[in-house]
């Protein structure tokens, strides 16, 4: 109800835009912060720079349910990056 109500003072000229940029900041972290903290805690990123997507897979998953699917993924990002 809130954010609706925020969201319709906006439209209406009534909330200041860099409110309701704070605002979005807020929303945006929310929603950001627990993966983040996941993969800062698991150390992650030291694994990922190796592109060892088996590795990465068995440290989120404690197995290597859908490794085939993040292999394709990570093929497809590196060729549309160029990498």
């Amino acid at each position: 109800m809130y954010l609706g109500a925020t969201w319709r003072a906006f439209l209406e000229g009534t909330l200041a835009a860099p409110l309701w940029g704070a605002l979005q900041s807020h929303v945006l972290w929310a929603w950001i912060k627990p993966p983040v903290y996941f993969w800062d805690a698991r150390n992650l990123n030291v694994v990922a720079e190796t592109d060892d997507v088996r590795a990465v897979t068995i440290k989120v998953n404690g197995g290597l349910n859908g490794l085939p699917d993040r292999e394709a993924r990570l093929k497809s990002v590196k060729e549309a990056l160029g990498i």
